[in-house]
């Protein structure tokens, strides 16, 4: 299902609220450096030096919305688990991610006119993974630089991302 398709659904069942007070659920994460990067590739599409996957949700109560994510995973490839730089850059890069999907939560506000619930809900989605795109295309640029070259090991360019 799309993102507009889900908030659609979701918010057709506070077609009679005026006014929907929104309710960001705080998430806790937790933490898999069990795999390789070609295992990651296996399971996820890419292979991934680090990941960090989030599944967003919406919950509608009465006259409620309570907007989450869950699930909340931080993956390093064990290609990386050296101890050194390499495994600090990756893990500081991921803990980034996290510090995003935290902090999207300001981007809300308490309550929403329930003709604008769907923009408002659409455009807090859309500009937290705008957000994580960035992030992985900062890295991306200066990753050829970090760690006295340790990056370039890898035959193909290191992947970083946020689901």
């Amino acid at each position: 299902m799309t993102l507009g398709a889900l908030i659609i659904a979701v918010t057709a069942s506070l077609a009679n609220c005026e006014e929907v007070r929104l309710d960001p659920q705080t998430f806790f994460y937790s933490e898999n450096f069990t795999l390789t990067r070609e295992q990651l590739r296996d399971q996820k599409g890419e292979p991934y030096l680090g990941l960090t996957e989030a599944e967003m949700y919406l919950n509608p109560g009465e006259c409620s919305m309570q907007v989450g994510y869950r699930n909340v995973t931080v993956y390093l490839a064990t290609e990386v688990l050296d101890g050194g730089c390499m495994q600090n850059e990756v893990y500081r890069h991921e803990q980034e991610h996290v510090a995003i999907y935290h902090a999207s939560f300001s981007l809300l506000p308490a309550v929403v006119p329930q003709a604008g619930l769907h923009y408002v809900l659409r455009g807090f989605f859309l500009r937290t993974q705008h957000a994580q795109n960035h992030l992985d295309n900062v890295l991306s640029a200066h990753v050829p630089a970090l760690c006295g070259g340790a990056f370039r090991q890898f035959r193909d360019p290191p992947k970083f991302g946020a689901k």
